[in-house]
């Protein structure tokens, strides 16, 4: 069955506090995506699923967030966490769909095989963990079978606390696989057990993710976001590099930024108070950009809406490390 977002997460956690500004840069990009065919196999033979919870050792000091990370605690093979010591957790999702070992049905052998990487040399060693050829849940709910999957990767580097998400060839003919119509990806930070945190939603174009901040309260998101508007193609990879935040405010706090009025004829505009400069970018509710993009600094930007065809349109703000999407109607 479909696996709500960040359930996983409810039950390793003990408290949390959300915060408004993603500890990480991030960055899209494309590489050739290289299967772990000589990795470290997790429970050799065994036929995992979507309920599976494991552990794999880091190998080295390692940071997610502010948390130090001895193991990499998963669920399936879509989602990662710091491990199960600490008293509050963080993690990444590469996709809410709810994944299978392909053999799961078909006496216990593994088709898809949960293996492992530590490859180079101390200080520079990168932990990669792979979930190989997994099937979708949903499919085996509805048809009996898995025919479709998905090959993904997280990459976890020593000398900067940097982790990737990767993505390799997938087979997806099913459309309710996922939450979206699509998939949902990002970074998911103190998620505690009554589901209250915040998740950074990446949006739209998935060879260029916007990355949306989605507070949520009692395991529902506060608000709308904009989901992937397709599944990542192979050799897609999401890095999150972790940067220090403590101490810094939120560019997108209410004392620094509105964004005005909600329903507008043929101008919207950004009230902002900082240093940053801050790049816009105008989309339709199902990602499509829409042509109208510029930067917006200290003061007021107009942003000329006169051209669009009447209906809702998401206005999509990015600073140095974070970025908020914004909802308003052309009228």
């Amino acid at each position: 069955m479909k696996q709500p977002l960040l359930a996983f997460l409810a039950i390793i956690l003990i408290a949390g506090k959300a915060e408004a500004q993603m500890p990480y840069t991030f960055t899209a990009y494309h590489q050739t995506y290289v299967p772990l065919t000589s990795g470290t196999v997790l429970a050799p033979g065994y036929a995992w699923n979507s309920s599976t919870f494991y552990s794999i050792p880091t190998g080295f000091p390692f940071m997610i967030d502010t948390i130090h990370c001895s193991y990499m605690f998963m669920q399936g093979g879509g989602t990662t966490a710091t491990d199960t010591a600490n008293v509050t957790a963080s993690g990444f999702l590469l996709t809410d769909a709810s994944l299978d070992d392909r053999g799961y049905t078909l006496g216990g052998t593994s088709l898809s095989p949960i293996r492992w990487v530590l490859s180079g040399t101390t200080p520079n060693r990168i932990l990669k963990v792979e979930a190989f050829n997994c099937g979708f849940d949903q499919q085996l709910i509805d048809s009996g079978f898995m025919k479709d999957s998905v090959n993904l990767q997280v990459w976890y580097y020593e000398d900067s606390d940097i982790v990737e998400l990767r993505y390799g060839p997938s087979l997806i003919t099913g459309t309710d696989y996922f939450i979206a119509p699509t998939t949902i990806a990002g970074y998911m930070k103190d998620m505690d057990t009554f589901g209250n945190g915040t998740f950074y939603a990446l949006g739209g174009n998935p060879n260029n993710p916007v990355v949306q901040t989605v507070p949520f309260a009692g395991g529902n998101p506060v608000g709308t976001f904009l989901p992937l508007s397709g599944f990542p193609q192979s050799g897609q990879v999401y890095r999150f590099a972790r940067i220090d935040r403590t101490g810094v405010p939120s560019v997108f706090s209410s004392d620094n930024i509105k964004v005005f009025p909600t329903s507008a004829p043929s101008e919207v505009y950004v009230s902002y108070k900082g240093p940053e400069t801050l790049s816009y970018e105008v989309m339709s509710v199902n990602g499509t950009r829409m042509n109208i993009e510029g930067k917006a600094v200290n003061g007021t930007t107009t942003i000329n809406i006169s051209e669009l065809p009447s209906g809702m349109y998401l206005l999509h703000l990015s600073g140095p490390t974070d970025s908020k999407v914004y909802k308003f109607v052309k009228i």
